[in-house]
């Protein structure tokens, strides 16, 4: 039924496609993005070009640059070091972290693993469309495919000596099955970040976090927070303001469920 809905309207949820504000609010999203352009006006990734292909307004924190806020001063404090680092981007969907990070680092690689092929697609296409703003000494490597064994990774990160790895997950509660004991004693050797979405299920977070700290991992848990940003404090137009303004919660809000948080865990 959601797929159906989904091919009519394009949007998952029943209420969304009978209410008519849902259908203005796309309207408006278009004249939105008509006007300032389809880059990122704010944040770390402030700058990137972005083309979207899925349900307009969940894009517009993206170019705002105020989606999951909460993330920006870890990735920030990662990308500070002048190091050969390694971004391994789990669920890239369409390369916004990927790419975003990709433009903060001087040299190193960015795997991004997304198993969807449409959103393989439009990942290649952001790609280009950024590669001027991306250094000569980094390059991104579009993986379609799902990651599920982690002895190619340790081989690649063994194989290419890395100084400072990111890994950043966000699989839909997969993250459960992917990170075995094996899984996360083979990265505990490295010199790695992790930034782990998690799904849905308290009890397996906890286990999770225990799972990390019993092979050294220093682990925070970070809850996904909505920032009341005032729509002045853009630099847009009048207009764009005004759109802004009266579509500001719809737009901004990323509609997380209760149990979607953050484990950042250092080595």
């Amino acid at each position: 039924m959601k797929e159906i809905i989904y091919k009519i309207s394009g949007v998952e949820s029943i209420y969304e496609s009978i209410n008519p504000i849902y259908y203005i609010s796309k309207f408006f999203f278009k004249f939105f993005v008509k006007i300032n352009g389809k880059k990122i006006l704010d944040g770390p990734f402030k700058g990137l070009q972005f083309k979207h292909s899925v349900r307009g307004s969940e894009y517009i924190p993206k170019y705002l640059g105020t989606y999951e806020n909460e993330l920006y001063k870890f990735i920030n404090s990662f990308c500070l070091a002048n190091d050969k680092k390694l971004i391994i981007d789990i669920g890239s969907d369409d390369g916004y972290y990927s790419i975003g990070i990709a433009k903060l680092i001087n040299k190193g690689t960015v795997l991004s693993f997304e198993l969807n092929s449409e959103s393989c697609i439009q990942l290649e296409k952001n790609v280009n469309l950024n590669s001027d703003l991306i250094n000569n000494n980094v390059k991104i490597e579009i993986i379609n495919k799902k990651l599920n064994n982690y002895d190619d990774l340790d081989l690649y990160i063994r194989n290419n000596k890395f100084d400072s790895i990111l890994l950043k997950m966000d699989i839909e509660g997969g993250e459960y099955q992917l990170l075995t004991n094996d899984f996360v004693k083979s990265i505990s050797f490295h010199p790695i970040t992790l930034i782990i979405e998690t799904h849905f299920d308290p009890n397996a977070e906890l286990k999770l976090i225990k799972r990390l700290k019993s092979f050294g991992f220093e682990v925070n848990v970070i809850d996904k927070v909505l920032e009341k940003i005032l729509s002045k404090t853009f630099n847009l137009n009048f207009i764009s303001k005004a759109i802004l303004s009266l579509f500001w919660f719809r737009w901004t809000n990323e509609h997380r469920p209760k149990h979607n948080r953050w484990i950042v865990a250092n080595k």
